[in-house]
């Protein structure tokens, strides 16, 4: 199961997918995050949770290419 959101523009700003053989979701972050876009992200992983409970979440986040460090 996959889910791709995308901005007003129709830029894609993160992909979520489970995937069964790792039993994670994949959250697939792409470029820099506004409030509005996590909120959404945070609605789209619990709908996702709801038709495929999994415990676990493996969060990617890469800016423009390059892996975001805290």
């Amino acid at each position: 199961m996959q889910h791709t959101l995308r901005r007003g523009d129709g830029s894609v700003f993160l992909t979520l997918e489970y995937l069964p053989a790792n039993g994670w979701v994949h959250a697939q972050w792409v470029d820099r995050q506004t409030l509005i876009t996590a909120m959404t992200d945070g609605l789209s992983h619990l709908d996702m949770l709801r038709a495929q409970p999994c415990a676990k979440l493996l969060n990617d986040h890469r800016v423009r290419g390059h892996l975001c460090r805290s």
